[in-house]
């Protein structure tokens, strides 16, 4: 994959290339961004993303704007191609930089909707649909079973 240099990037066809950011013109965009719709695998890859490039000792940026659509949203920016390439070609074949800390936030958010989201009586008919007794929706923890449609709901 070729890198892409802020000064040719928008974030919509309907936006403006390198907008602002006049110091940063020159950097390369990496292939991870973040805005305030985005879900888990979006959130885990960016996080990822930046830790990669700390690790590697490699500079960056990351760069947060306001936006019409999702509301804002936040890119990362490197002075050389090298780390958005290899980022870029990490996540050509497979979709998830980090699949411990991917799985992390993903069980983070159901467990969130299971004890802060759902009522007991969407609890115990997920547990029903899922097989799995109603007794099973006093649980503090949703059951491993039921993941899948928490992911969903």
């Amino acid at each position: 994959m070729e890198p892409i240099q802020y000064k040719d990037w928008s974030p919509t066809t309907d936006d403006l290339k390198g907008y602002m950011l006049y110091d940063y013109q020159e950097w390369y965009i990496v292939p991870a961004m973040r805005t305030r719709d985005s879900e888990e695998l979006d959130v885990s890859n960016f996080e990822t993303a930046k830790r990669l490039l700390y690790d590697s000792g490699h500079e960056y940026y990351v760069a947060r704007f306001n936006h019409w659509g999702p509301g804002w949203f936040e890119v990362i920016l490197t002075p050389t191609p090298e780390p958005a390439v290899d980022i870029a070609s990490r996540l050509e074949d497979y979709p998830v930089l980090d699949d411990d800390d991917f799985y992390r936030r993903e069980y983070e958010a159901a467990e969130e909707r299971w004890v802060d989201l759902m009522s007991m009586w969407d609890r115990i008919e997920m547990c029903v649909k899922n097989g799995l007794s109603r007794f099973a929706a006093r649980r503090l923890t949703p059951p491993t079973a039921i993941l899948d449609d928490l992911r969903t709901w």
